[in-house]
């Protein structure tokens, strides 16, 4: 079988640069989103800018495992096995005032981010221990992890939780050679970023040892090492992409 990566929440922004990252790579891949058919436009763009690759839109929307073993059979039938999986689709949980907030909110935020990658990346282990395959994964974490942020309970608690699952992954699959790594990400320049005041992006940039922030090519460019041979002994980690701002202000002592 022909190899493929697969990104989550790669309709645009981190996850498209990722994809971008994979394909340039000579890479083919598999972009999911929630809606099937910004999947497979980004999908056809993506296969627009590197000629020679081939790329396919799917919708995964929510914790389902009959969605997530028909996406996987589908590359199958199609000659694909996943060899590197990230698994970046987010629900930010923005807003989430803690006395406040309904269940259905805060649990919605923990499903999205937590347990539909828990479904779709074991599903994909499976495939590659039947079939051998010595593959990668990299969950797209947060810095929030350690140092949540103001009415941002749901978020920060899926990536904590998604921390500790990629240390579990890495344990349980480490004897069948399958990395799974956790990358840490801190600001990027998105249009959210973009639409903060000045004020905020000064205070947020002051905080970074590096004054800076990171763009989607950083972010792509990690998580790919971390797929790489360059990253064959590396399993289990925690790779901060965040200029240095958990390193300055660990464990929340900075979370304004």
């Amino acid at each position: 079988m022909k190899k493929i990566m697969l990104v989550t929440g790669a309709a645009n922004g981190t996850g498209y640069g990722i994809a971008q990252k994979f394909a340039k790579e000579g890479w083919d891949v598999c972009i999911t989103s929630r809606d099937a058919a910004r999947a497979q436009e980004s999908a056809n763009q993506l296969m627009q800018e590197f000629p020679g690759v081939q790329a396919f839109g799917y919708a995964y929307a929510k914790p389902d495992e009959a969605v997530a073993v028909s996406i996987l059979d589908s590359l199958e039938e199609k000659g694909y096995q996943v060899e590197a999986l990230v698994a970046n689709a987010a629900n930010q949980g923005i807003g989430h005032d803690l006395l406040n907030v309904s269940f259905e909110e805060w649990s919605a935020v923990i499903e999205t981010n937590v347990f539909m990658h828990f479904i779709l990346m074991r599903e994909a282990a499976r495939r590659m221990v039947k079939y051998g395959i010595q593959g990668a994964m990299v969950i797209c974490g947060s810095n929030t992890m350690r140092r949540p942020l103001p009415q941002r309970s749901s978020y920060c608690t899926s990536k904590a939780a998604l921390g500790t699952m990629a240390k579990a992954f890495a344990v349980d699959l480490g004897q069948y050679k399958i990395r799974v790594n956790y990358l840490a990400i801190g600001s990027i320049k998105t249009s959210r970023w973009d639409s903060l005041s000045e004020e905020v992006h000064q205070v947020r940039l002051a905080r970074a040892p590096l004054k800076d922030l990171a763009l989607f090519e950083d972010v792509a460019n990690a998580v790919y090492f971390l797929c790489s041979d360059q990253a064959r002994i590396i399993t289990g980690a925690e790779l901060y992409a965040d200029a240095g701002v958990d390193a300055a202000f660990p464990c929340g002592a900075d979370n304004g």
